[in-house]
């Protein structure tokens, strides 16, 4: 059976679960609000499934010979799509025409009691669901059984998620699907649930009936000037999305998964078809391109489906502009570079519990850019000084 020795070893992606044949594996949450798979050792029987499926343990395993590396920035034509999106709008486009197709579509979005999980939707009136950045862990519940479901009635499918959802999602279906199609978004880490429900609950924003991290004021602000945004009680709030204090958790490193400090899938190779995210550096990229702040999508092409997918949308977005694959990634490193742990981390994590959100931000937020320099660079040179005091 599969062995969690530390929680470094797990993203949470459910495969395990998912896969189970006796249904003896079940995901609960721990102290930090992160799932983690238990096992029920009196109904196993030893398969060694969930140890094959596990992406973590076979996360160097079945690289695609053909994989494409191929660069686009792009973004949708349509302005009210690019207005309601968090960057460039190419996850609504491709996502669009997956459904007009006749296909469903798997996505974050918000539940019951807005907490962040993941969906299939099989309309364009749903798709407005899935829009927009969602700076949570999701729960993937049963989706990977349900986008197996589908594939096998040979219905189109994209699921759409973190790096380590997709790479779990391949695992678990241990075959190509035709019909199946990915994207994957290029991950900073993934913050704690528990948090997020922590956050929602003292701003009484459970039954928000919308929420945007990163919204657009106006349809600007896709760079410097995004905000957090919330409609409650008919009441529109805007904060800065780097000065709330949820976001700031995030940004900060504190809030994130063990895992997402040395994450095994940001390897340069992904198993998905397409990475959507962000084209940071969009000045240095495109220096000839009069940036309107309205957005602009990075889309990484890794698989000849991908690159037909992305053919076929070319219709609904301008233009197109192939660029630098490696150029386009030393702008964006977050593709291939974990985020750095902070030493006062796991102390957080132990407040979280006694501790409101205000107070939290009080005691671990320093808006000062220089100490954050400091302790970010010097965390990593503690824990080499902690290893050699303790023999490692």
């Amino acid at each position: 059976m599969i062995e969690l020795k530390k929680l470094e070893d797990c993203c949470g992606c459910t495969a395990c679960y998912s896969i189970c044949p006796v249904n003896a594996i079940s995901m609960n949450r721990d102290c930090e609000g992160f799932l983690y798979p238990s096992i029920d050792l009196l109904k196993c029987v030893k398969c060694n499934k969930c140890e094959k499926v596990c992406p973590t343990i076979n996360s160097k395993k079945n690289y695609n010979e053909n994989y494409l590396k191929i660069a686009y920035a792009a973004r949708s034509s349509n302005k009210e799509i690019l207005s309601s999106s968090t960057s460039g709008g190419m996850c609504y486009v491709l996502s669009s025409y997956v459904l007009q197709n006749g296909g469903v579509v798997f996505g974050a979005t918000y539940g019951e009691n807005n907490v962040v999980e993941h969906q299939v939707i099989d309309s364009l009136d749903d798709l407005k669901k899935l829009q927009g950045s969602k700076y949570v862990q999701s729960m993937l519940r049963d989706t990977y059984k349900l986008a197996k479901a589908y594939l096998e009635k040979n219905v189109m499918v994209l699921f759409t998620g973190m790096p380590c959802q997709i790479e779990g999602l391949k695992s678990f279906l241990q075959k190509n699907y035709r019909n199946l199609y990915t994207i994957d978004l290029i991950c900073h880490g993934v913050p704690s649930p528990m948090l997020w429900e922590k956050y929602i609950k003292e701003k009484h924003y459970e039954n928000a009936s919308e929420i945007d991290f990163r919204r657009k004021k106006d349809g600007v602000g896709w760079e410097k000037n995004a905000k957090f945004f919330v409609c409650n009680n008919n009441k529109e709030i805007y904060e800065s999305f780097y000065y709330n204090v949820y976001t700031e958790f995030f940004s900060h490193n504190l809030s994130l998964r063990p895992i997402c400090f040395s994450c095994p899938f940001k390897t340069g190779y992904k198993k998905s078809d397409i990475t959507c995210a962000d084209l940071w550096g969009i000045s240095k990229l495109l220096p000839d391109y009069e940036n309107d702040d309205c957005g602009m999508s990075l889309c990484l092409i890794h698989s000849l489906k991908g690159k037909v997918l992305f053919e076929n949308v070319q219709d609904e977005c301008t233009p197109a502009i192939e660029i630098s694959f490696d150029e386009a990634i030393k702008e964006n490193m977050m593709f291939l570079k974990s985020v750095q742990k902070l030493e006062e981390r796991d102390k957080f994590f132990e407040d979280m519990l006694n501790m409101n959100c205000k107070q939290l931000e009080k005691k671990y937020i320093s808006r000062d850019p220089i100490i954050l320099s400091i302790k970010k660079k010097l965390y990593p040179i503690k824990e080499k000084i902690k290893k050699i005091k303790d023999g490692k």
